[in-house]
């Protein structure tokens, strides 16, 4: 059985060989210049306009079962960490996480989704609270009274980033301990592991970052070693411990250090800006093996202490997005790594107020559109503009969409799997294939051409789990349509 990657490819490659000879028709029938995909960044807008001012950082967070984006800051005035969700073209007016405004953040509120139980988890540094890791739960549209993490190993200085992993449904929280290592704990089973160390011989400069490595189930850590020059490290927890740390290329003097990773090609992305080298944005690729050399993604330098360079991998497109404050006046810019290049910066808005902090980028593949999320650097108010297509024309979802769990009667083949079924779009344009994601839009695990059966069996299922499944139709141009979702329980 070819696997999804190799199918999705060819696909790709047909769709793209195919665009191209259409577009080149055209060039020579109309007498004009090939053109790009008519995407671009929407207005900067704000979220709120009412006195709920953002510290620093504004994180955004999608929800893609509820079509929804979740967006979080610490409020400049009460310290209390603050959410707004928007949906439907539009936020909802700020709220408190905490309604009792006992907790308060330090630097910002990180976001992550836990798609097996439907629900965004929120942590920060509790300021008001020892320092404590403190962390609080959005379900059935309401968060939980916010609980500490762990009352063993405050937060020394940085804030508590999350990360999910849906194989073995569990929370990683990360973050900088009172004597500087890196720390970590995870949730599972609705409680959190007693905090340890992923490393006793590196010490973190502000943060450590995290994301999920599907194709192995592991979870890669990053952050900057002050004891060794401030250069980016690394550690790779596969299930059970945490690796030696290993360095980031032989150079380089970083705060922080983000990570992202590219589930078509298996690639790790790590970003930071290299204060030794004029404080330029720089990135790094894991390939499972090795580091790539470091590499410039732009020559300016980036303005502001303690810049995280955020990135988020757009699965479509198979390409990255990086966000920065950048000139002039804080502007936030951004770059798209496809093909092995960086494209040449350019502004999100270039019009005033620029950018305090950072720019935090999300990605949803079902509707193909990046979130970038900020807080401007003269009236502190939370930002947002979109990177989405500004003409699409997309295919309908399939239609009559079936998921069963069912028993294999071969014993010589996995006991159990999930089988989904479903028709065609009853009208509109033509798909060329379908895609099926499980548990999050990131995760895309099969692609099933039109012309064959319209049935996917998954065999790498738990039968004690439920699994959320999203099935979208692709038409000719490479656009997808809105999900049609289904759980099996």
């Amino acid at each position: 059985m070819l696997s999804p990657k190799l199918i999705e490819a060819v696909l790709n490659k047909i769709i793209s060989n195919f665009r191209l000879f259409i577009l080149a028709i055209g060039c020579l029938i109309n007498g004009s210049p090939l053109k790009a995909e008519p995407f671009a960044w929407s207005p900067s807008s704000i979220i709120d306009t009412s006195t709920n001012l953002s510290l620093d950082n504004v994180t955004n967070c999608q929800d893609p079962l509820h079509n929804r984006v979740f967006a979080a800051w610490v409020d400049l005035v009460t310290d209390v960490p603050l959410y707004s969700i928007y949906s439907n073209g539009s936020w909802s007016s700020p709220a408190f996480i905490d309604p009792s405004m006992n907790s308060e953040g330090l630097r910002c509120v990180y976001l992550c989704y836990d798609s097996q139980n439907d629900r965004i988890f929120a942590a920060w540094n509790d300021i008001n609270n020892n320092n404590y890791p403190t962390y609080s739960i959005y379900y059935n549209e309401s968060w939980s009274a916010p609980s500490v993490i762990s009352v063993n190993i405050p937060v020394g200085g940085g804030d508590v980033f999350l990360c999910y992993n849906p194989v073995e449904d569990q929370v990683f929280a990360t973050w900088i301990g009172d004597t500087g290592s890196p720390i970590y704990s995870i949730h599972s089973s609705n409680s959190w592991s007693a905090p340890a160390l992923i490393s006793s011989t590196s010490y973190v400069s502000l943060n450590v970052y995290t994301c999920f490595r599907s194709t192995q189930n592991e979870i890669v850590a990053t952050w900057a070693d002050v004891t060794n020059g401030g250069i980016p490290t690394y550690s790779i927890y596969n299930g059970s411990s945490w690796s030696s740390t290993g360095t980031i290329g032989v150079a380089g003097d970083a705060d922080n250090v983000f990570v992202s990773y590219n589930n078509l090609e298996d690639i790790v992305m790590a970003t930071w800006v290299d204060i030794g080298d004029n404080g330029v944005p720089t990135y790094s690729i894991y390939n499972g093996t090795s580091w790539s050399s470091p590499l410039m993604i732009d020559s300016e330098s980036i303005i502001g202490a303690f810049t995280t360079l955020f990135t988020c991998y757009d699965s479509l497109h198979n390409q990255f997005f990086a966000a920065w404050p950048g000139e002039p006046n804080c502007s936030p810019v951004y770059s798209i790594y496809n093909n092995g290049f960086w494209s040449p910066k350019a502004y999100i808005n270039i019009e005033p107020p620029g950018v305090i902090g950072d720019v935090f980028l999300s990605y949803n593949p079902l509707k193909d559109q990046v979130f970038a999320t900020w807080a401007d650097c003269i009236t502190s108010l939370p930002f947002y503009s979109i990177y989405q297509d500004t003409a699409p024309n997309l295919p309908l979802p399939p239609t009559d969409l079936v998921g069963l769990k069912k028993k294999n009667k071969f014993a010589t083949q996995t006991e159990w799997f999930n089988e989904l079924t479903w028709n065609p779009p009853l009208s509109g344009l033509t798909p060329v294939s379908y895609r099926i994601y499980r548990d999050s839009p990131a995760n895309l695990i099969g692609v099933v051409p039109a012309a064959g059966p319209l049935i996917f069996i998954d065999n790498r299922i738990n039968k004690q789990k439920s699994y959320t499944y999203y099935v979208t139709s692709v038409d000719i141009e490479g656009d997808q349509s809105e999900p049609y979702v289904v759980i099996i329980r």
